[in-house]
């Protein structure tokens, strides 16, 4: 059997050995075709470049010739007539143009490119009125010499009969001499013609120049006959050469004639109409040459691209031919072998047939190996169980990880298992724990059968869980709790409180929302560190203040979260304070006193509520309720409540349309002078009327707009409006107006590219200086604008708009900033100045503040006074302005005057000395 078939691969190997060589001989042959093909279509393809190469040459020497007839003629016009038209001027433009941007044919020399280039310089300076006829002369010699190198005649000598050379010769170089030496002659007769006399010397010029042109004419008629032997008779194109000839004999006869020199001036008018005829018969030749000379090359590159196509489908076809004989060879030497391999095969088919049996009885035993070797080295517990469930067999490791094995211990008593011999599933996990040891395993059961797939014995794998058991809980806890209170979160909150929304257990449930007050004031002053502390007491005090069973999260940040159950709401509110007194209560934390409060909201859990975010929504807005009745104390959730959110929904509404409806107006408080006792400039502020919701305070809508981003487009209104009634003043009251007025801007409106830009335009507009513009931020807003030297203020300030910073001293950074930015005016914030008894509410720090100012070199404005006593004590403490009730409410600019009227009336005492 094994000699057959290595008779059979034998033959098979010669049988591919012969087939290798005819597919060896095959190829060569075709290789051999192709390469010829392949050499003749590059000979071919390099004809046909260079007739293409010829075609942009002649049409190049057209654009030149075109480019030299205007500009002759607009020389005869100067030279002649003496007038300088703005048409030809145009029209040789538009020549050189043309010149200039055919000028990156493929293969144009580049002494072409160059002379055009020095073509173009000339005709650019080519002047008007004197002058211009020996300028556009120089153009005109420089064009005409371009054509000697334009036509590239490298593709000629694939011409094989010569005409198209003969053609292309009579066309650039003969006929355009004929053209130019008769011009000459015409210019040597004219200007004898303007002298008078015709010389000797002129006429033996314009003879010569005249046989030139004839040598030229004749060289050009020779060409164009030995092309028209081999293309055939071209009648018109004779009969305009004839048209040539006849002139220039005209031309000579005059030229003959001219010796009297009575008579010069006329036949010299006679030889310039004359010189004139015979350039436009050349023209007419140059236009009919031309055309015989491109369908010559268009038919000549016609036929080779027709050659070329065809070298190209040879080559394809017989590549094409080539892999056909291939494929022919290769499926007849194919079915020379399918008749022997037929004959072989059920012997190899018996063959592997007993190599198979074999094999299998050699990998039986090679398992059976293995599985010893396995079973008893494995690092996982295994164990054999019969139908019933019973250990029969386990390995070592099996042992060293338990002490007793019993049939619960490897899974047998699943609820699976019964199914597994059941025939319904083939295996099946589940887990195991051992509470002697506090160990979890993982128990793997397979089914194993036998030849007939009847079950046979199952397979019991354990593995070691215990860690990731544990990695697992600790991750699950992780997910659901706060790392640094240990409380749950708000998911983990919101899962325990969504489970019992559809149970109606007895007594009453809440949700407590409890905020930290003054929490952000700890983390500013003594740090994040300390914070974290804070945050970690809160949690342990909620933790004691509330009943066993109650649930406790934190929601983030300083806000926490309770869900309580009682058998009453007294009892929830007794909660409530409970948590409130624990949280008031003194901590001390590295030696300091640190006071905290809570601010808590209660939702009762009812029938109406679909979800947690509802309840937790309800109970935050009862913590709003709470805050702003004071802190340290609870607030329950009542439907009135809704309504201030109604109220915010509703003024954030009609506030994206106020702007566009003309609902917004300005109104002016004066700021007055302690020294002068005069109104030195006005605040301008922001007023809201509503139709329907009637006046809106700023304190309302301000940080509502600053919010949904209005505050810029409101913000350029108020600049604006109160730019163009300054101007208004201005013109009205020339000799008594404040000095300057006073915009507030927010850090949004300070933020953007173009505030600078823009306040310049609408003070350029309203045509007021910069200086007569205070514009005031607060410290917020100073911080927000970022600490750089090119930053926004500083350029306001570079274009000589003033800067007040406002609300001075309530920030937390003030001092540290304040020398930093370049303010002119510093505000005093009025809960400095207005005390409850008329006198100064904190006079010692409106002293810092004072002495500060005057420090660093800026103005002081004290603002809140509303008594002369506080006006008189300022002036007295150097304060230099004051804005205040006691001066001026705010105004309509209409009642302006009356402002002014009221404050020269004020008790003098209590502002000039």
């Amino acid at each position: 059997m094994t000699a057959r078939l290595s008779s059979t691969f034998s033959r098979v190997r010669d049988d591919r050995a012969a087939f290798a060589t005819a597919a060896i001989i095959l190829c060569a042959v075709v290789l051999i075709i192709t390469g010829f093909l392949s050499t003749k279509i590059a000979e071919q393809e390099a004809r046909v470049s260079l007739t293409v190469r010829e075609r942009e040459g002649l049409a190049y020497t057209t654009r030149i010739i075109r480019t030299v007839r205007t500009l002759r003629a607009l020389r005869d016009r100067l030279e002649f007539e003496g007038s300088d038209s703005s048409a030809e001027r145009k029209a040789v433009s538009q020549a050189l143009d043309d010149l200039g941007s055919f000028d990156g044919v493929s293969g144009r020399p580049f002494e072409l490119s160059k002379r055009v280039a020095v073509l173009e310089g000339q005709w650019e300076n080519v002047p008007r009125g004197p002058g211009a006829v020996e300028a556009v002369g120089a153009v005109l010699e420089t064009a005409s010499n371009l054509s000697d190198i334009a036509s590239d005649r490298s593709s000629l000598v694939a011409d094989p009969d010569g005409s198209t050379a003969a053609l292309i010769d009579a066309y650039s170089t003969q006929l355009p001499i004929v053209a130019r030496r008769i011009d000459d002659a015409k210019l040597v007769l004219y200007r004898a013609e303007s002298s008078g006399t015709l010389s000797d010397s002129d006429r033996v010029a314009a003879a010569t120049l005249t046989g030139e042109s004839r040598q030229a004419y004749s060289s050009a008629q020779g060409e164009f006959e030995n092309a028209a032997r081999t293309l055939g008779d071209e009648p018109k194109l004779d009969e305009q050469f004839a048209s040539v000839g006849a002139s220039l004999d005209r031309f000579a006869s005059i030229i003959d004639h001219t010796r009297d020199p009575v008579t010069a001036r006329t036949r010299a008018r006679s030889l310039r109409s004359v010189a004139d005829s015979v350039i436009g018969s050349v023209e007419t030749a140059y236009d009919e040459l031309g055309a015989t000379i491109g369908g010559r090359l268009d038919d000549r590159h016609a036929a080779e691209m027709r050659l070329l196509l065809g070298l190209r489908g040879g080559l394809v076809l017989s590549i094409a031919l080539g892999a056909a004989l291939l494929v022919g060879l290769a499926a007849s030497m194919r079915r020379r072998h399918v008749r022997a391999l037929a004959r072989q095969r059920r012997d190899l088919e018996r063959l592997e047939a007993e190599l198979a049996q074999q094999r299998t009885l050699e990998a039986l035993a090679v398992t059976e190996a293995h599985f010893r070797a396995a079973f008893e080295r494995s690092s996982i517990g295994v164990a054999i169980l019969d139908r019933d469930g019973n250990v029969l067999r386990t390995n070592s490791r099996m042992h060293r990880m338990m002490e007793s094995i019993d049939a619960e211990s490897v899974g047998a008593k699943a609820v699976d298992y019964g199914r597994l011999f059941a025939g319904e599933i083939e295996s099946f996990t589940t887990e195991v724990y051992r509470g002697a040891s506090d160990a979890w395993f993982e128990a793997t059961v397979s089914l194993v059968r036998d030849d007939d797939h009847a079950p046979r014995f199952a397979i019991s794998m354990l593995k070691d869980v215990t860690e990731r058991k544990k990695l697992a809980d600790r991750f699950r806890h992780e997910a659901t709790h706060d790392a640094l209170s240990g409380l749950p979160n708000r998911a983990c909150f919101n899962e325990h409180v969504g489970s019992s929304l559809g149970t109606t257990p007895p007594g009453v449930r809440a949700v407590l929302f409890i905020d930290i007050d003054e929490f952000k004031l700890v983390n500013d002053s003594f740090g994040h560190a300390v914070g974290d502390r804070v945050i970690i007491w809160c949690a342990e005090q909620l933790r004691s203040s509330v009943n066993p069973g109650d649930f406790v999260a934190r929601l983030g940040g300083d806000e926490f979260a309770a869900f309580i159950t009682g058998r009453d709401r007294e009892h929830v509110e007794e909660t409530a304070r409970r948590i409130c007194d624990a949280l008031s209560e003194t901590l001390v934390l590295d030696g300091r006193d640190i006071f905290v409060a809570a601010s808590i909201g209660i939702a009762f859990v009812a029938e109406s509520y679909a979800s947690v975010e509802e309840i937790l929504r309800d109970a935050d807005t009862a913590m709003y309720s709470a805050k702003t009745g004071g802190q340290q104390r609870y607030a329950v959730f009542d439907r009135s409540m809704r309504e201030d959110v109604s109220r915010r929904v509703a003024v954030s509404v009609q506030l994206r349309r106020a702007l566009e409806r003309n609902q917004f107006h300005l109104v002016y408080q004066p700021v007055v002078s302690l020294k002068t006792g005069i109104i030195d400039s006005f605040e301008v502020l922001l007023r809201w009327e509503h139709p329907d919701l009637g006046f809106v305070s700023p304190v309302e809508f301000i940080p509502l707009a600053e919010e949904l981003g209005l505050i810029v487009p409101i913000g350029r209104f108020v600049l604006d409006r109160a730019c163009q009634q300054f101007a208004q003043w201005k013109r009205d009251f020339p000799n008594q107006r404040p000095r300057c007025i006073s915009v507030n801007t927010s850090v949004r409106e300070i933020a953007q590219n173009d505030f600078v830009d823009s306040v310049r335009e609408t003070l350029d507009r309203h045509g007021i200086e910069p200086a007569e513009l205070v514009l005031e931020v607060t410290e917020s807003t100073v911080l927000a604008s970022g600490l750089s030297s090119s930053g926004p203020l500083e350029r306001l300030k570079a274009i000589g708009v003033g800067l007040a910073i406002d609300d001075f001293g309530t920030g937390f950074s003030s001092l540290r900033y304040l020398q930093q930015f370049p303010f002119d005016v510093l505000k005093i914030d009025r809960s400095f100045v207005g005390g409850e008894d008329g006198n100064l509410a904190s006079e010692a720090i409106v002293t810092m503040l004072l002495s500060l100012a005057e420090a660093v070199g800026v103005t002081v404005t004290a603002e809140g006074v509303e008594t002369a006593e506080q006006a008189r004590r300022l002036r007295e403490l150097g304060c230099a302005e004051v804005q205040g009730y006691y001066f001026g409410r705010p105004t309509r600019a209409n009642d302006v005057p009356e402002v002014f009227y009221r404050v020269s009336e004020l008790p003098p005492k209590a502002i000039a000395s």
